[in-house]
């Protein structure tokens, strides 16, 4: 993980959505997406649960921050 992906990680946390962070970053969603995907393939676990259109971080999450 660099300082990249823990902005990005943090950004989505923060804002709620993988949408309202790449917004706030100037990336595209897939982008977002693609970066949390790898991160999560890099630990073995799922950080986020998307309910509806809404992405809600699981308490995994709060390991990283």
């Amino acid at each position: 993980m660099n300082i990249n992906d823990l902005t990005i990680f943090r950004t989505v946390v923060q804002t709620g959505s993988f949408s309202k962070a790449a917004t706030a970053l100037n990336y595209t969603q897939s982008n977002i997406s693609m970066k949390i995907q790898s991160l999560e393939a890099l630990y073995e676990t799922t950080f986020f649960l998307s309910w509806t259109s809404r992405d809600t971080a699981n308490t995994k999450r709060r390991t990283i921050l």
